[in-house]
């Protein structure tokens, strides 16, 4: 879904803007959830999903692993259903 530029540029935001871009994805998926657009609202969620794998694989955040990985569960589980 997202390209390769923007995958290769990912490690030199910092983890503000990382998760910044996590949660305007977020936000759309919701916007798009409460109109009723299931498609729309789940693919603006795989893109946070995978953004948000994209900040749990950056090494600079191991130390906030924990966290990142609960949040990932959290957002897949309420979207998806566990």
């Amino acid at each position: 879904m997202l390209g390769l530029e923007f995958k290769k540029r990912w490690p030199d935001f910092s983890l503000f803007e990382q998760l910044a871009h996590v949660g305007s994805d977020v936000d759309r998926t919701i916007h798009w959830w409460q109109k009723g657009d299931v498609k729309t609202a789940l693919n603006s969620l795989d893109i946070a999903l995978e953004l948000l794998d994209l900040t749990i694989a950056d090494p600079r955040w191991k130390n906030s692993l924990k966290e990142l990985v609960r949040t990932r569960e959290v957002l897949a589980d309420r979207f998806y259903g566990s």
